[in-house]
């Protein structure tokens, strides 16, 4: 189906690849929305990909969070699409992969498809690039939560020493052991952009990343402690300082949009906006 005026995705998880092609086949003059169950849970459970919400921020197009919403309704202009098929490539593409799905096309102005279509308008918040449920979980180490596919993580390694024992530079410690394993990294050499790249979708790093999209002051050490407690997990308020400044300097070493200012003494650490390059390499990549 070709929109002209509107589209809606309407779909309990997402995959950031398939909504990029679906949001790709309207033209930039339709009213385009995206709804789904966007929470914390589906998103690190794999249910949905976290990159979905940054998929739909490049369109240009508003996500939301629709509470315990497990329809799947695709509509352009007066048709619609319903059935069982989520927005992900399991769903909608083809392939020995795909799962066996029904959708079948009707027409978008039936009392049943457009009480649902409401409905889900009517409950629905605007989406939150980390999820809608984001509190009280356990900070440690991720295998070690109730529940272990929630990375709500704090470091327990110092950043470059963890990056040297990666690199095959130095031994692990117990503690990059500990990291390695939490993070679910395999036994081999890891660069610079490939850590990044894997702690970005940690709970912690996705928040201070967004935060940092906008910020233009730097972060001292208490409020990123009470980001994090409000944000992501309340114990974050009783860590000891020695963890939250390690865990700092990890944000100041791989984050996207930030990095640690230099300190004067007697000052807590800083984070500060933007980031250092660490070589010309990493510039060009």
């Amino acid at each position: 189906m070709r929109a002209r005026e509107r589209a809606l995705v309407i779909s309990a998880y997402l995959g950031a690849k398939t909504l990029d092609t679906l949001l790709s086949a309207c033209p930039t003059t339709v009213h385009r929305s995206v709804f789904a169950n966007w929470t914390h849970e589906n998103i690190s459970s794999g249910a949905s990909d976290w990159n979905a919400w940054d998929v739909a921020r490049k369109h240009g197009v508003p996500m939301y969070d629709c509470p315990n919403l497990h329809a799947k309704v695709y509509v352009a202009d007066g048709r619609a699409i319903v059935g069982s098929a989520n927005a992900t490539a399991r769903g909608l593409q083809s392939g020995v992969r795909s799962n066996l799905e029904l959708l079948i096309e009707v027409d978008a102005g039936m009392r049943e498809v457009q009480d649902l279509i409401n409905t889900v308008q009517a409950v629905s918040e605007v989406a939150s690039p980390f999820g809608s449920d984001v509190s009280n979980k356990s900070v440690g180490d991720a295998s070690s939560d109730e529940d272990s596919n929630l990375p709500v993580w704090a470091p327990s390694s110092d950043p470059d020493g963890f990056l040297h024992a990666m690199l095959g530079k130095t031994r692990h410690t117990p503690d990059t052991k500990k990291d390695r394993e939490a993070l679910g990294m395999k036994r081999r050499a890891y660069s610079d952009s490939a850590v990044r790249d894997i702690l970005k979708n940690q709970t912690v790093f996705r928040l201070v990343n967004h935060v940092f999209e906008s910020r233009i002051k730097p972060m001292r050490q208490s409020e990123l402690r009470n980001l994090l407690a409000e944000k992501v997990a309340g114990e974050f308020i009783r860590v000891s300082d020695e963890r939250l400044i390690l865990l700092a300097r990890w944000l100041g070493r791989f984050g996207e949009n930030s990095h640690l200012s230099p300190l004067k003494s007697g000052e807590s650490v800083t984070l500060a906006p933007g980031r250092f390059l660490s070589s010309e390499r990493e510039f060009n990549e």
